[in-house]
């Protein structure tokens, strides 16, 4: 058996979706709110009996690998990692270096590379010292892959070489830099931090300095390059750990740094994520909101600080993000707070306040006289209001800021009104986060035939073919040569069976359903006809030719009593 046939064996498609979104039960079915598509009406269904999934809103479906890599934005070999990590099966490997395929290839030089600076840091007094001043425990270290790259020129690559891996593919991973003088590492004298995929795939590394002496080049931090499998832009390190934690709690930490988040998770905190080697971006945001539409900021409370994290909490906001932050003193990161106590870390994020009272807050405190409190809240917290995405919740913020800085509600949306101007604003936004999907633009009558189709296509394959029968023939009566859906292929046979279980389940008034349905469709196609006699019509009046006209009057008339009936009947 294959390891894609055995992980099937073992996983059903309910057990899977359901670890990342809510099911609930529909019939034979299951659904949710699509997490692909923004939308309010649940039109994302599970079908466990066919172990598929499918929305009827963005199009996406199929099984629970495709689920997987749309999900977590892998390819496939990273959704089969997944799954066999869930299900518990072995993937069979094989093979040395040059026979993989490139991304393969990649893939295992970076483990390989991963494997090489973990044997380091066993051998390294000052590295294991310096991780345990900064208060990271074995354990932590261990489940983070913590490794430590020597401060030698040529050291990861010669191991590399002995492993059968060529120089175009260290260069191409990111790990070495081509020079005149030949290959050398682009890590050296540094603590190493593996950067994952979501499915805990090793794509990149980020590098922090262990003695600022060594390498006066380098700077603090060193990460690698964008490259055929890392995309610094799409990629929120820490995210593979965190991913099911943002779910259960509802929210999504953001530190800066990697032993931030390193100290978060070992304080609990396992919803932390972090930026790696840019700024936040709407990718990023995206990843975060098909798990939570709550974000948590942390950052220095200081001036520097909170111009530091503004854009990316502007984005947040106009994303349609509730935005938080942690204030802490100035000064300290989240690595400090959780090194001094890793309980009044837990408690400063489940404290997390919105933006918005963060920056009245902090008016308050820092000017005393009315005036200037007004013209700094201003200045801080209003352009954060006019960029919140959802009415209600701007209308809420207008009128707290009101309230607090003792001022008008009218003088407050002019002010609002003026930043919207600029087309700084969430109401000028135009555009919605870049992974978002719109739904297909199926005309009415496609919508009808797509659920007729899917009803006689799902009864058949139940073995009620004659008991429709009369159904069948009034379909075919109405549309003859000229359906909008001929079933050719067998993957939208079986899309439009699910969706017609989606839509009728075990309804016993399902057979009513289709002959009003059918009603609908006649209309539709009266319509269309109407729409070309009435032309026709137009056109005979045009030449003064009155005999055309009387005829195609009287076929106007004709349909529009047939459709006036039809709706007399629908009453």
């Amino acid at each position: 058996m294959s390891d894609v046939d055995q992980i099937k064996s073992r996983l059903g498609i309910a057990d899977v979706v359901g670890r990342y979104i809510e099911l609930k039960p529909a019939g034979r079915s299951m659904k949710a709110v699509c997490p692909f598509h923004n939308e309010k009406s649940p039109s994302f269904f599970v079908s466990p009996e066919r172990d598929t999934f499918h929305c009827f809103g963005c199009g996406v479906g199929g099984d629970i690998f495709s689920f997987v890599q749309e999900f977590e934005g892998v390819d496939f070999f990273g959704s089969l990692k997944i799954l066999a990590d869930l299900s518990g099966v072995s993937l069979s490997s094989g093979g040395d270096a040059s026979a993989r395929s490139e991304k393969e290839r990649l893939f295992f030089l970076l483990e390989t590379s991963a494997v090489y600076f973990e044997m380091n840091f066993s051998k390294n007094s000052d590295a294991l010292a310096y991780i345990k001043e900064r208060g990271i425990s074995d354990e932590t270290r261990s489940a983070f892959r913590i490794g430590y790259a020597e401060p030698v020129w040529r050291g990861l690559s010669a191991f590399l070489r002995t492993r059968g891996f060529s120089d175009l593919d260290m260069e191409k991973s990111g790990m070495c830099i081509r020079s005149p003088k030949g290959l050398y590492d682009r890590f050296r004298g540094r603590v190493m931090f593996p950067i994952t995929d979501s499915s805990g795939r090793i794509i990149a590394f980020s590098g922090r300095i262990l003695d600022d002496a060594l390498d006066k080049q380098g700077g603090k931090y060193v990460n690698s390059p964008d490259t055929m499998l890392y995309d610094k832009s799409r990629v929120l390190f820490g995210f593979d750990k965190a991913k099911f934690s943002i779910r259960k709690e509802r929210r999504a930490v953001l530190v800066e740094g990697q032993f931030d988040l390193v100290l978060s998770h070992q304080a609990g905190v396992c919803e932390t994520v972090a930026v790696s080697g840019t700024a936040l971006t709407p990718e990023h945001l995206a990843i975060i909101k098909r798990l939570s539409e709550k974000i948590v900021f942390a950052f220095d409370a200081d001036d520097a600080g909170i111009s530091a994290a503004g854009r990316g909490l502007e984005m947040a906001l106009m994303h349609g993000f509730d935005a938080r932050v942690v204030p802490l003193p100035a000064g300290k990161d989240p690595a400090d707070c959780v090194k001094e106590s890793g309980e009044e870390w837990k408690k400063k994020t489940e404290n997390a306040v919105h933006i918005v009272d963060f920056y009245l807050d902090y008016a308050e405190k820092k000017e005393h006289l009315l005036r200037e409190r007004r013209l700094l809240a201003e200045r801080l917290a209003l352009p954060f209001i006019a960029r919140i995405s959802g009415s209600i919740d701007r209308a809420h913020f207008a009128g707290e800021f009101a309230r607090r800085l003792a001022i008008s509600e009218e003088s407050v949306w002019e002010a609002l009104e003026r930043i919207v101007a600029k087309g700084a604003a969430a109401p000028a936004l135009k555009k919605t986060l870049v992974s978002e999907k719109k739904p297909a633009a199926w005309s009415r009558r496609e919508k009808i035939e797509r659920s007729i189709t899917g009803f006689i296509a799902w009864q058949k394959e139940l073995g009620r073919e004659k008991d429709i029968a009369d159904i069948i023939e009034k379909y075919l009566e109405l549309v003859g040569q000229d359906a909008l859906l001929p079933q050719t292929e067998e993957s939208s046979v079986r899309e439009l069976v699910f969706e017609a279980e989606a839509l009728f389940g075990e309804n016993a008034k399902a057979r009513e359903g289709v002959s009003n349905l059918l009603r609908d469709l006649e209309e539709e196609l009266l319509r269309k006809k109407f729409a070309e006699a009435f032309e026709s019509l137009r056109q005979a009046e045009m030449v003064s030719d009155p005999e055309q006209s009387a005829v195609f009057l009287r076929e106007c008339q004709i349909i529009q009593g047939r459709i006036q009936e039809i709706r007399n009947f629908k009453k």
